[in-house]
């Protein structure tokens, strides 16, 4: 995603993976069905109160998305004294305050309240806060079973086919629908892998079915576009999940070390940062334009958007330089802002309901970054 949204004259824009990594959204939708339920529906039917659920729900997301938009609200300020000043006005469409207000509240992931503002991949955190109530009140009433949740993904798959031609490549149009989706697929997920057998197989032939795992989600991205061929890549996430659930191959034992750890633990500072700091290159880029009179843009092919960087290697540079930018700023976000807001909210919440010790949990039935 942090690649998607960087329109770079570099080595790597014109990947088919690269322009479809969109779709990983869908994938982190069903990873977190599959893992708030593992987590929590146990809890939840044994009479964890929903708003204790919700407060640790949001205690996860909001502090960090609040965090961002306020980044976002401090640069427009700025951008009203001119020197920050894009080409663009302040506070524009994109920028507004009825959309402030949609970002606040998590409403973005209604048809109302469409339009692409402010942080723009914050609109799969409001449609996923929706999807939290949506689980635990299934799974207070205690109908949480596969019938239910097999009408929701059959009936919100079927919608996205009927209102819109480009499958899942929505947001704040019909993205409630496009998260419920994923998110049921992965309770369902979460559901099949208490019932599964243990397959009694090698690391190495689990290594192999890992790797055909890999390559299918690969070529699906790099060929389904923006079609309604995209309203499968969610079944076929569902099934990767399940494959590294078991925690078989070589593969899933290598993403368990430490580095691959620390990369998964900033995944959600990455997500909502990474289109602020690249605004913010842009602001920088823009200024030293003016003052160098050199033009950092490729406008070269007037069928597509100008990209930056003037040549392919200072694309490629300035695409590194992004890259390292927006892991400092996540590793700062991660400590500073994910882990004490959790922390503070586990902390609020202990007056009033003692922790538990917590179950054996599968492979992936570890926090994901929220998509």
């Amino acid at each position: 995603m942090c690649l998607f949204h960087f329109h770079a004259n570099s080595a790597v824009q014109g990947w088919g993976l690269i322009r479809g990594s969109w779709q990983f959204v869908d994938f982190f939708f069903v990873l977190s069905g599959f893992v708030i339920s593992y987590n929590y529906e146990d809890k939840l039917q044994s009479g964890m109160p929903a708003r204790q659920f919700m407060a640790l729900r949001l205690g996860r997301i909001y502090p960090l998305h609040i965090a961002v938009l306020a980044a976002f609200v401090a640069m427009e300020l700025l951008a009203l004294l001119g020197p920050l000043k894009a080409n663009r006005e302040p506070f524009d469409a994109a920028h507004s305050i009825s959309g402030l207000i949609s970002n606040i509240f998590l409403l973005r992931g209604f048809s109302s309240f469409g339009a692409e503002t402010w942080n723009n991949p914050s609109w799969s955190i409001a449609t996923e806060a929706w999807a939290y109530v949506i689980f635990a009140s299934l799974v207070i009433m205690r109908v949480n079973n596969f019938k239910v949740l097999s009408a929701l993904v059959v009936g919100c798959a079927a919608l996205l086919l009927y209102v819109t031609t480009k499958g899942t490549a929505v947001t704040g149009d019909f993205g409630l629908l496009r998260c419920i989706y994923g998110f049921a697929l992965g309770v369902i997920c979460a559901k099949l892998w208490r019932h599964l057998p243990d397959f009694k197989l090698s690391a190495v032939l689990w290594t192999v079915i890992e790797f055909a795992a890999i390559f299918a989600v690969i070529f699906f991205l790099s060929t389904s576009g923006e079609t309604r061929w995209t309203v499968l890549g969610p079944l076929l996430f569902a099934v990767t999940v399940l494959v590294f659930a078991r925690d078989g191959g070589y593969i899933n034992r290598g993403l368990s070390t430490r580095l691959p750890v620390y990369i998964g633990a900033l995944s959600y500072s990455i997500y909502m940062v990474h289109v602020f700091v690249q605004e913010r290159m842009a602001n920088v880029l823009n200024i030293l334009a003016k003052k160098t009179k050199y033009d950092f843009m490729d406008a070269s092919d007037p069928l597509r958007p100008p990209l930056i960087g003037e040549t392919l290697l200072q694309g490629t540079v300035l695409t590194v330089v992004m890259l390292a930018l927006v892991i400092a700023v996540s590793m700062l976000t991660y400590k500073f802002i994910e882990l004490p807001g959790q922390a503070w909210t586990r902390r609020a919440l202990a007056k009033y309901y003692p922790p538990k010790k917590p179950a054996a949990a599968p492979a992936l039935a570890v926090e994901p970054p929220p998509a």
